[in-house]
């Protein structure tokens, strides 16, 4: 008999998982709150008051770590704790429930512990955290519940109903109901577990118009047998109604075991969460456990009890084990969370219409900034954001509460580096993809010697791996500052700007795996030689690398060279000098075009005095400035990252200063023949815009990306686009205004191939030391034009 492992993995080995539609495009994630430690672990759902405020607990935190109950605008501004639990027998301690709001100014809830028997509480607290009551204290035994776990449910006559996870003649849970002012308590049902009733139940009620009340249990549904641990095995939960009298009790749902074979049942296991309800006479609801795969399901079933059906079966890539409750939205679209699974494994939120099509995943968490370990359920406002906590992570690892919409641009932090031994940090250049999900690139600090690394990461920011280590002696360098080139045999080729024998810089080569590092070339510096590399390199299909040195040469102010990719055959192509006219030194990597062409740019000298865009052949002949920046306000000054080519002769690049607003910076274009030259936008460096631009990109529908390392509103640097004619300028993130986001980006973008834009900053993330992040576009297919690093011509 094949188990549900082996069945799993077999799913697994043979590429049968299901493949997941994510639509990036109509995603936007935000940290609203990351808790700092006076609270901690937020585990239940928000409460919304309709008035722009959120209401929630956390599980622990406060003067006496029993937790506290907090208030946040939607926009994340004026947080506020309204209550510190005290536990004991004057207070409540320790709640995971989410709060409700009876639309008047009070706020309802439960904790699992505190009170006179330390079995948890009924509490009231107004919504400016004055007039908190305990209403109610459990007493746990034959008469009372124990340890409520869910949120109470509120009828129009001021009665509260609710259930406990343990207490009643069985310790099976109980549901009860009381008045708003503490009086009236009764049991409406105790349950005994077995093959008629539930047992455990740990989530809050719903009540329709009708005076039935619906909800689930984590256990019981079928006949009782021990285990060999002695544990009790009565099924794997149920779904249930009763009257708001307690009368009229009736399992619509049992979830079984089947204990013959340790396959999970395929219509769910072990309920979580609250039920849904549209108003026709559908509820919706999750399982934890069970389905196929075993990772949990969404199951619709009529009010009563027929029309069972699974709306989605999780299989990992799409989630695992989903969390909380279901919340619907008018258009018919259920939204949910799973506490794992996705490309991170660590939570999802998901989408699902009520007929079962249109599964989709809106975020996958791949990193602690943004939270994780989710436990409660997402709120929906009108409109269309989601609010939801999580219990770990953020800034402080002490949870987070998040807003997400299905409209927008969806930003998502990849990786933070630490700056560790074990780590990077300050990552200088562009990152670049191997066609098969890997990213490469380089830190300028972090390693065993702290002298910076080479890494890769996945596409999804999962599968970091340092690797290699600078260690700055004579045989390695040290100070990588530029990007990574990839060739077709699975090379990787850099330059560092210190180490080797002079401390002036190396090119290096090693595998993509990490393997056989390899130097190349160590720089000295004289009137033979470049020093102090900060650009990458560039390959024809000769095998001949292409690249810059910003100081060595004759004047010391930088070369042009090219070698074999063994590093035989070094040759100074060019070396800058003291003459004006032809600018000094360059500082970016080169681009080839298809007639044997290199192009690039000197950060100061030229005519103009404010760095120039050069070209030459291949062979070092032919040298030519074609353009002279002046520092005028229809031109910029100081270029400092590569240009890339089109394949008609036009040029485009940036420069990190000048144009109208003096100081902001360039896009600029002009032909190859130094002609037509034209400002594309100049930036003002302010609240709306950036300043100090990086390196460009393009697409094939004419639009170019990139970067900017200043501006914004918090003056960390902003994402951008705009079309090659100039016209259609607009900020796509501007970088520091959440927890865990990057801050100042000095490198270019690229697309990794599925319109999805990657990048690197050099600051922010937990450590502060830098980000890997991505940006979706939009959701069509992008198909991408040369970057800066483009071999052009083939054996």
């Amino acid at each position: 008999m094949i188990t549900f492992l082996r069945r799993l993995v077999l799913l697994f080995l043979l590429g049968l998982l299901p493949a997941v539609s994510v639509n990036a495009a109509e995603v936007s994630y935000s940290i609203l709150h990351s808790f700092q430690g006076a609270e901690r672990y937020p585990e239940a759902s928000l409460t919304s008051d309709g008035r722009g405020n959120l209401y929630g607990t956390t599980a622990y935190g406060g003067s006496w770590d029993f937790g506290t109950i907090f208030a946040v605008r939607t926009d994340g501004t004026e947080f506020r704790r309204l209550h510190t639990f005290a536990g004991g027998s004057g207070d409540g301690g320790y709640s995971y429930a989410p709060l409700i709001f009876d639309g008047a100014g009070t706020l309802y809830g439960t904790t699992t512990r505190g009170g006179s028997s330390d079995a948890g509480t009924v509490f009231r607290i107004n919504v400016d955290g004055g007039g908190f009551q305990v209403l109610h204290m459990f007493g746990g035994g034959p008469g009372d519940g124990a340890n409520p776990y869910a949120s109470l449910t509120l009828d129009g006559t001021g009665v509260l109903h609710g259930t406990t996870v343990g207490g009643g003649p069985s310790n099976g849970g109980t549901v009860f109901k009381l008045r708003t002012d503490g009086s009236g308590f009764r049991l409406l049902h105790a349950f005994a577990g077995g093959a008629s009733d539930g047992r455990s139940p740990r989530a809050s009620l719903l009540l329709d118009e009708s005076g039935n009340l619906y909800g689930t249990t984590n256990y019981g549904g079928q006949p009782a047998v021990y285990n060999a641990f002695g544990d009790i095995i009565d099924g794997a939960g149920t779904v249930f109604r009763i009257k708001t009298d307690g009368t009229g009790f009736r399992l619509l749902r049992a979830f079984t075991i089947d204990l013959t074979d340790v396959a999970p049942a395929p219509d769910g296991q072990y309920p979580s969460g609250a039920l849904t309800s549209d108003g026709s006479g559908n509820l919706f609801g999750m399982t934890i456990g069970g389905g196929e795969a075993g990772g949990g399901t969404v199951f619709k079933i009529g009010t009563d009890g027929s029309s069972f059906r699974i709306l989605h079966l999780f299989a990992g890539n799409d989630g695992w084990h989903p969390v909380g409750s279901l919340v619907l939205d008018r258009a018919g679209n259920l939204y949910g969370m799973t506490a794992d699974g996705g490309t991170g494994n660590q939570a999802t939120i998901f989408k699902v219409k009520t007929d079962a099509t249109e599964y989709q995943v809106l975020r996958t968490f791949v990193d602690a900034p943004d939270g994780k370990g989710p436990t409660g359920s997402l709120i929906l406002d009108g409109p269309g954001t989601l609010y939801g906590t999580m219990a770990y992570g953020g800034s402080s690892s002490s949870g987070t509460v998040f807003r997400i919409s299905t409209g927008g641009n969806l930003f998502q932090v990849l990786y933070a580096f630490a700056g560790f031994s074990n780590d990077g940090g300050r990552p200088w250049a562009s990152l670049i993809p191997d066609g098969s999900g890997y990213l490469y690139g380089t830190t300028a600090f972090g390693g065993f010697s702290y002298e910076g690394i080479v890494f890769r990461i996945r596409s999804d920011g999962t599968g970091f791996r340092l690797l290699h280590a600078f260690s700055g002696g004579l045989d390695d360098g040290a100070e990588p500052r530029a990007s990574l080139l990839l060739d077709r045999a699975g090379n990787l080729y850099g330059t560092t700007t210190r180490g080797g024998l002079s401390d002036r810089g190396i090119a290096f080569k090693l595998r993509k795996d990490g393997t056989s590092f390899q130097l190349i070339h160590t720089f000295i510096g004289g009137a033979s030689d470049g020093a102090r590399p900060l650009s990458g390199l560039i390959l024809d299909g000769a095998d001949n690398l292409y690249g810059t040195t910003s100081e060595g040469g004759l004047s010391d102010l930088g070369t042009v060279f090219r070698m074999k990719t063994d590093g035989t055959g070094f040759q100074l192509l060019h070396e800058f000098t003291v003459n004006a006219t032809g600018g000094a030194p360059p500082f970016a990597s080169l681009v080839l075009d298809g007639s044997g062409n290199l192009y690039g740019t000197t950060l100061y000298g030229g005519s103009g005095l404010h760095g120039t865009i050069f070209k030459l052949r291949s062979d070092g002949t032919g040298f030519l400035v074609l353009h002279s920046f002046t520092d005028r306000a229809d031109d910029g000054k100081w270029p400092s990252a590569p240009l890339i080519v089109d394949g008609v002769g036009n040029l485009y690049g940036t420069t990190s200063s000048g144009g109208s607003s003096g100081l902001g910076g360039t896009v600029f274009t002009l032909r190859a023949d130094g002609t037509g030259f034209h400002v594309l936008h100049s930036f003002t460096g302010d609240r709306s815009d950036g300043g100090g631009p990086t390196g460009v990109i393009r697409d094939a529908f004419g639009n170019l990306y990139g970067t900017t390392n200043s501006g914004g509103p918090s003056q960390a640097g902003t994402i951008y686009t705009l079309r090659t004619d100039g016209t259609a300028y607009q900020v796509l993130h501007s970088f520091g205004d959440e927890p865990g986001d990057g801050r100042n980006p000095v490198a270019s973008l690229f697309f990794d191939g599925s319109g999805t834009l990657v990048g690197t900053t050099l600051g922010g993330g937990v450590g502060g030391t830098g980000t890997v992040f991505a940006l979706s576009i939009g959701g069509r297919r992008t198909v991408v034009m040369p970057g800066p690093f483009v071999p052009v011509r083939r054996r």
